[in-house]
């Protein structure tokens, strides 16, 4: 009995040698994964291919996943694409011992012959994530994105489009011998209507941004014409300005028929019996016959954030604070009995100034971090 069972220990001593000397003859790697959470065709490889290539290889093949809307996960997959000069991969993706495979149809029929290749290689090929230039690179993406985040909200709340409207309110309400106080409590329903429907409106975009992050054509054309977009807004906000300064009427500004609708909207519900709560209303829908001209700045602030930024949902959270920031002064400085219409009449230069000045800075900051 004793001589079994010393006959069963060599046995699995020996089987378990030359089990590891077969997988050190043929080597460990790491099988990277790159995925984007709205794709379909990255939940088939999830579900099906991922499985099988841990049953068929087990501990010789080590599969890390990333996400491809965090950040950290895009810049990693960049920085490989442009170390091993492979470029134009679309997802889902995998990455082992300096080569690509990408595409669902691809991935099918070539992942396990690309998997043995490099199980055989004498050496591994991997850039680390850890490396240097991408750290450096996300360290200083993160940073220029979130100056663009904070200034584009701050400009937005003072964008003429906004801020003419929050005059003719507050101008309203004065009219109706509203008492200061009123005007201060329905400015805050106002702005936090305005909050509420700009941050859904944020999240909407976001999302379906979201759901094009795998379609690469769709998105590079969405992204061409947001960018163009910006640097044509630039110009024509300077153009805006050299107007303004000449004494002349500005060009970009809101359709005469969306200003009266506007206007409309803040004579039905500020005569109401409930005229108070009713401003969240107002601010609501007046934020969304006004998207046309504030989106010019969010949606390329949201395309940002989609691309370089992860938890998305609080730089737009973020983005919208800054947002309502001006508007809560402007009401803050009614409310102290100051009039600010003048002030703002005088400064229309400016602010057409700081827009070009922002577009023009943040084309630069997008195809800068590209």
């Amino acid at each position: 009995m004793k001589r079994t069972f010393l006959i069963l220990i060599f046995a699995f001593i020996a089987m378990r040698v030359w089990f590891n000397a077969a997988q050190a003859e043929t080597g460990t790697q790491s099988l990277l994964f790159f995925y984007s959470p709205d794709c379909t065709q990255c939940d088939y490889v999830i579900e099906r291919i991922i499985p099988e290539i841990k049953s068929r290889y087990g501990d010789t093949v080590s599969i890390v996943q990333y996400n491809i809307e965090e950040m950290d996960s895009y810049v990693y997959f960049t920085s490989l694409e442009d170390a091993y000069g492979a470029a134009g991969n679309d997802f889902p993706a995998f990455f082992i011992n300096g080569a690509f495979l990408s595409g669902k149809s691809d991935i099918q029929n070539h992942i396990f012959t690309l998997i043995d290749s490099a199980l055989a290689a004498d050496t591994v090929h991997a850039l680390s994530e850890n490396d240097n230039t991408t750290d450096k690179i996300g360290t200083v993406a993160k940073q220029l994105s979130l100056a663009a985040i904070v200034s584009g909200g701050l400009l937005d709340g003072i964008n003429p489009c906004v801020f003419t409207v929050v005059l003719f309110f507050i101008s309203y309400l004065a009219y109706l011998k509203t008492d200061r106080q009123n005007i201060l409590i329905s400015g805050l329903f106002f702005i936090g209507g305005c909050f509420t429907a700009y941050y859904l409106l944020g999240l909407g975009l976001y999302e379906f941004l979201g759901i094009l992050s795998y379609m690469k054509t769709i998105r590079r054309v969405i992204t061409v014409v947001i960018i163009g977009s910006v640097g044509l807004l630039s110009i024509l906000n300077f153009r805006d300005a050299y107007l303004v300064y000449r004494g002349r009427k500005m060009r970009l500004k809101l359709d005469t028929s969306q200003i009266q609708k506007m206007h409309g909207i803040i004579k039905k519900f500020s005569v109401q019996k409930y005229a108070v709560p009713l401003s969240f209303v107002i601010g609501a829908l007046v934020s969304l016959i006004e998207f046309p001209c504030t989106g010019q700045i969010y949606v390329p602030i949201i395309l940002l954030i989609q691309n370089n930024m992860k938890s998305g949902y609080w730089y737009l959270l973020l983005y919208n604070i800054f947002f309502i920031l001006p508007l809560a002064g402007v009401f803050c400085v009614i409310y102290a009995g100051l009039d600010i219409s003048k002030l703002y009449a005088k400064n229309v230069f400016a602010v057409k100034l700081l827009l070009g000045l922002f577009f023009l800075v943040f084309l630069l900051l997008y195809l800068a971090l590209q």
